[in-house]
């Protein structure tokens, strides 16, 4: 079976060697985009205290002379159609802080380093407790696989059991194109990295 090199070197970043494309993740990187999204977390938390701002005084000036009871759909809609930023910023906010939540949980699976090798045989893949050898015979797909729940889409390998392995582009030192380029020359054309469904990252 094919061992996976795992890098002790924060500084590494993936390239194609002799008997492999690797991709890893890099502690460097992690700490830049932990600190992007508290940078913009505090940003969204700022607009929706200015958004709730200037929502409340418009209310305090509608209801006096419009109370909004009794109700009707007239007065609904007006005050709706006020408190709609405010509703979208807290949205947005609630979307947010689940992605980093997940992020992290995906980050403590995962080992600084290699994640990802790509052989002439099949891949290895890094999880938390293990190293898993996946022959090309074994590998159904791998894809670019958007999630609501986390900062980008992310990398899924799919097995032909139906399970699978992923972990998030954003955090990998490697981009789409590369893995792309490493998948279709290690497995003799017999994949690509496909990203139909997010294409635009």
């Amino acid at each position: 079976m094919s061992q996976i090199n795992v890098s002790t070197d924060p500084g590494a970043v993936a390239r194609p060697v002799h008997t492999a494309f690797t991709v890893s993740v890099v502690p460097d990187l992690l700490v830049r985009r932990a600190a992007l999204a508290r940078k913009g977390l505090v940003g969204l938390i700022l607009s929706i205290v200015i958004s709730a701002a200037i929502t409340g005084s418009l209310l305090m000036s509608y209801l006096p002379s419009a109370p909004l009871f009794p109700l009707s759909p007239g007065r609904l809609f007006v005050v709706v159609l006020m408190c709609t930023p405010t509703l979208y910023a807290l949205g947005r906010l609630l979307v947010r802080i689940i992605r980093r939540h997940d992020l992290r949980r995906a980050l403590k699976a995962l080992v600084p380093g290699q994640v990802m090798r790509i052989e002439r045989l099949g891949l290895v893949l890094r999880h938390v407790d293990r190293v898993e050898y996946l022959p090309w015979s074994e590998v159904a797909a791998v894809r670019g696989v958007r999630r609501w729940d986390t900062p980008g889409p992310e990398l899924r390998v799919e097995r032909t059991d139906g399970t699978h392995w992923a972990v998030p582009f954003s955090i990998l030192d490697v981009l789409p194109g590369g893995i792309d380029g490493g998948l279709y020359a290690y497995s003799g054309g017999r994949l690509n990295l496909d990203m139909i469904v997010c294409d635009d990252i």
